[in-house]
């Protein structure tokens, strides 16, 4: 909750301008990328039990901005293949 609240006040003390997205999104991924690496850690030391699902869910967090991005332009590619006369000035590519 304490991120949304920080990036609401960040975008309202910004001028008005664009935003990247992409920029936004790999500092909010690193963000918490960071804070559950934090908690496994104090976790760790707290139960003397190691769970694998941190390092499972912190790779899952790396490459899901990628693979997002890649199925993306896929789709919008494969659209394109399918339907020629299609505009793709019509909908955004993602990121």
């Amino acid at each position: 909750m304490g991120l949304v609240i920080g990036l609401r006040g960040w975008f309202d003390r910004r001028p008005r301008g664009r935003v990247s997205e992409s920029v936004l999104h790999e500092r909010v991924t690193w963000a918490v990328l960071t804070a559950a690496l934090i908690a496994a850690v104090i976790l760790v030391r707290h139960t003397r039990l190691m769970w694998d699902d941190f390092i499972l869910v912190l790779l899952a967090l790396l490459v899901h901005g990628k693979i997002e991005h890649g199925l993306t332009h896929a789709y919008h590619r494969l659209r394109h293949l399918a339907n020629p006369r299609h505009s793709t000035a019509q909908e955004p590519h993602g990121r």
